[in-house]
């Protein structure tokens, strides 16, 4: 018959499988009764620590960094600038004054027609006014030496009026001073003033062009030729990157500065005389000279000062050789003035709010990652422009957190903007907390 068996005998057969001397020695039946339900306890209570321990460890842990994907924006590019050169004629402009926002280097030049030596005209009379000045400086506030001329000055009257030449009367004996008969020859342009001048001041032609080319070799304008002080002849010939060179120096000479960007000028006790370059104050032109031979063979050689959007202003120099009319010459000076000016422009360097990439998470949630503002730049032309995205990884995840900036180098040096989350990025629930310790601990 089988016997019942007792409850404790059953714990104590338990016990002893955690006892590994219970073969060797049987202790009281008191104490194989308690022992059992302790070592239970104990266990259940280490994984009810090890588990509520990992609980608030998986609740509270530092979530993962995001991952950003981005990359930087196209940067904004323009179309050149086409200049609006003469189509008919030779021609040449340098541009100086740009600061480094708008025209990397400061300088922009263009010419068209040839760089072969072409007859200049009366622009020869500036070589003329330099050539003397050179001799017999006079201070800008200064009116020079004290100049009589004879009947022989006023005898060039009728020969230069035979030849077609611009003229002003120059009676026997009128005196005036040097700086007096300079504005007389280069602001109506007066060949025999021009004529009068240079012998008055050389002896002779011949020793006027002795001291002219010996006054060009210093200058280093080794492509102009001059055969007589007034530029009646064809032969008198320069390149383009001549003339240009011709009018910085006239440009920086004060006296042939002054003289050159005045409008009228009154004779003493003769009349009043207009400047044969009708564009002076116009559209910022300052000077220079004129000259022509008739037909097709109007030249011009002009400073300018253009006030650029910014406060900038620009100096110009430009020369148009072989135009086919005044009137065509001085509207082909405007059209390339004024596509000068309008070669400036204000470039949004990013849309507002533009999206450049992704921020992702592991747990699944995700925000897309935009410009922060909208800042522009004004360039001239089609200056180059490069960007770059220097992104960190987010510390936050709410909208507006910056995860980086677009820096743009251009011209005038670097501008940037910051890139941020478009929106918030929400936590991960608890259950992914819990079920992700790989995730949260990096493994």
């Amino acid at each position: 018959m089988t016997v019942p068996r007792d409850h404790s005998d059953a714990l104590t057969e338990i016990s002893a499988l955690f006892d590994p001397e219970a073969d060797a020695a049987s202790p009281p039946a008191r104490t194989r009764r308690w022992r059992g339900p302790v070592v239970v306890l104990t266990v259940f209570a280490l994984l009810a620590a090890a588990v509520g321990g990992y609980v608030v460890w998986a609740l509270s842990a530092p979530l993962p960094a995001a991952t950003l994907f981005a990359s930087a924006p196209e940067p904004p590019t323009t179309e050149p600038v086409t200049l609006a050169m003469p189509t008919r004629a030779a021609a040449a402009v340098v541009v100086t004054g740009f600061d480094e926002s708008v025209q990397t280097g400061g300088t922009m030049s263009a010419a068209v027609g040839g760089s072969e030596p072409r007859p200049i005209a009366s622009i020869a009379k500036l070589v003329t006014a330099l050539t003397i000045l050179d001799a017999y400086p006079i201070a800008p506030n200064e009116a020079g030496p004290t100049i009589t001329f004879g009947k022989a000055a006023h005898d060039l009257y009728d020969d230069y009026y035979v030849r077609g030449a611009t003229i002003v009367p120059m009676p026997t004996g009128i005196t005036m001073s040097l700086r007096d008969a300079l504005s007389v020859m280069l602001i109506p342009s007066a060949s025999n003033y021009a004529d009068a001048l240079a012998t008055w001041a050389f002896g002779s032609t011949s020793g006027y062009l002795g001291a002219a080319r010996g006054w060009l070799s210093e200058q280093g304008l080794d492509d102009t030729v001059i055969v007589d002080p007034t530029g009646i002849s064809p032969a008198n010939t320069a390149t383009p990157e001549d003339l240009l060179a011709l009018a910085r120096i006239a440009s920086a000479n004060p006296v042939v500065a002054e003289i050159a960007a005045t409008t009228s000028f009154d004779i003493r006790g003769i009349d009043r005389v207009q400047s044969t370059n009708a564009l002076l104050g116009v559209d910022g032109v300052t000077g220079l000279k004129t000259g022509n031979l008739g037909m097709e063979q109007f030249n011009l050689l002009f400073t300018a000062r253009i006030d650029a959007p910014g406060g900038q202003r620009l100096d110009v120099v430009g020369v148009i050789l072989g135009g086919s009319t005044r009137a065509s010459v001085d509207g082909n000076v405007r059209a390339l003035l004024a596509s000068i000016r309008d070669g400036f422009r204000q470039i949004a360097l990013t849309e507002p709010r533009q999206r450049v990439g992704t921020v992702e998470t592991v747990w699944g949630e995700s925000s897309a990652v935009v410009v922060a503002g909208s800042p522009a730049v004004r360039v001239w032309s089609d200056a180059p422009i490069d960007v770059e995205l220097r992104a960190t990884a987010p510390v936050h995840q709410t909208a507006g957190t910056g995860v980086g900036e677009l820096v743009w180098t251009t011209p005038s040096g670097a501008q940037s903007a910051r890139v941020v989350l478009a929106e918030d990025i929400p936590e991960p629930s608890a259950w992914w907390r819990l079920t992700h310790p790989g995730d949260l601990a990096d493994w």
